[in-house]
């Protein structure tokens, strides 16, 4: 059902059980980043009475193909977060996944998302496919990008320049190279002159920097 505009968790009076399946791109954050956190947004359509529960999902799926029996419960034993679906939620889901979210980045564990679950009573939320984009499901994360520099040096007292993917040396003494490394290649000619001397001319080469 990965086209609907909902998604549901929970099991229904005639005892059918729902879970449901999130993933969430990353590939902003830098290699390296530290996650300072990264909470899950959900908006309900209908509550339930229930926890809602989060675990990390094992397996790879995609969205247009994935089924019940298919993905095979593919899940992490614990839970990774979880909140309470009922009147008194606001209309709103928030699920704690920092630690889980700096996992996926440092490569931990691959980046396969989370199943919500709920053993009591159904909830609804609103899915990627919702005509309402701001009550799309959202993770909001707050990271810190690496400091290159900590462990790259720049030759000669070149600075070093820390940057969102890596870091860039400015140069100083006409030193070249990623690191400032590269030396100067040898003086080029800039001139060339002539001058009478005794029994004839005389060349030479004028060169500066």
């Amino acid at each position: 059902f990965g086209a609907l505009p909902t998604a549901t968790v929970g099991s229904s009076a005639n005892k059918k059980q729902y879970k449901s399946l999130l993933r969430f791109d990353l590939s902003f954050i830098p290699p390296g980043a530290t996650v300072n956190s990264a909470s899950v947004v959900l908006n309900t359509v209908s509550n339930g009475a229930g926890t809602v529960r989060a675990k990390r999902v094992t397996a790879p799926w995609s969205e247009s193909l994935v089924t019940f029996r298919i993905w095979n419960n593919a899940q992490a034993s614990n839970d990774e977060a979880s909140f309470l679906a009922g009147p008194d939620d606001g209309g709103i889901g928030v699920l704690n996944l920092t630690a889980l979210t700096q996992s996926w980045v440092n490569g931990t564990y691959a980046n396969n998302g989370i199943v919500l679950l709920e053993e009591s009573a159904t909830a609804s939320f609103a899915t990627s496919e919702s005509a309402d984009e701001w009550l799309r499901p959202a993770l909001d994360v707050a990271y810190t990008t690496p400091n290159y520099c900590a462990t790259n040096s720049c030759a000669d007292g070149s600075t070093c320049i820390n940057t969102p993917t890596g870091y860039s040396c400015a140069c100083f003494n006409g030193l070249s190279g990623p690191n400032c490394d590269v030396p100067r290649s040898a003086c080029p000619c800039t001139g060339l002159f002539s001058s009478f001397a005794e029994g004839g001319m005389q060349s030479f080469e004028d060169c500066s920097y």
